[in-house]
């Protein structure tokens, strides 16, 4: 079955970098989380956290909120307590999603540790104040 978006996904250190495309269904989320969770198995018995970059992101269906709000709930349970999250914009649109989801009781699962930027140079700094070591080429940014 085709899916809708696409992601690319690494683990670079202790954080799992990865960059969300289009507008994710079942066929797309569960593939990411699989990979999500491979790529965290090594380092989860420490702090760890994420960088993702959802500039190309389109969304998800409703269906997959579910599938997501889990994982933040998996990864807050294994250590995985910082999070960077780059958006184009802080736009009305990313703002009602990310209200949804606390609207919807998943604050419980939101990181102990949480940017929102739209640059991704900041999130590198942030992860750098925390003590981790990450480059831009360590992202998946073609600029």
């Amino acid at each position: 079955m085709a899916r809708h978006g696409s992601f690319l996904i690494k683990r670079v250190g202790r954080i799992i970098v990865y960059k969300a495309e289009g507008i994710w269904d079942v066929n797309t989320v569960i593939p990411f989380i699989r990979e999500f969770k491979e790529l965290a198995a090594d380092v989860k018995k420490e702090e760890w956290g994420a960088f993702g970059d959802l500039r190309e992101w389109g969304s998800v269906f409703p269906q997959v909120e579910t599938e997501l709000t889990q994982l933040y709930g998996w990864a807050k349970e294994h250590n995985g307590i910082y999070e960077v999250l780059v958006f184009n914009s802080h736009s009305r649109l990313e703002e009602y999603e990310l209200q949804k989801m606390v609207d919807h009781g998943s604050a419980q699962y939101l990181t102990v540790h949480e940017l929102i930027t739209t640059d991704p140079g900041e999130g590198i700094a942030w992860f750098r104040n925390y003590g981790f070591e990450l480059k831009k080429e360590d992202l998946f940014i073609s600029e």
